[in-house]
């Protein structure tokens, strides 16, 4: 992932895409996760991803693909959560 010429054989901008982007599905895994949250702006540590990622799989479940806006509402509601706590 740190990368991308190891693992995209042309540039996706050469062929009028805007950018790669990693889909994340009920069988992504934790670095998957994190890595989607740290480029959402997010910062969690190991422990934080192993919570998240126990809602991510009920939320990959019921949908086929898990988008930006799902990951930024599962953030700000662990957040608030581990704030309270």
């Amino acid at each position: 992932m740190k990368d991308a010429l190891t693992y995209e054989i042309i540039n996706p901008e050469e062929v009028g895409a805007d950018s790669s982007k990693i889909v994340l599905t009920a069988r992504s895994g934790r670095s998957a996760l994190a890595y989607r949250f740290q480029k959402l702006g997010f910062q969690f540590d190991r422990n934080d991803v192993d919570v998240l990622y126990t809602n991510f799989l009920k939320v990959a479940d019921q949908k086929k693909e898990v988008e930006d806006h799902d990951l930024q509402a599962m953030a700000n509601q662990y957040q608030t959560q581990s704030a309270v706590a």
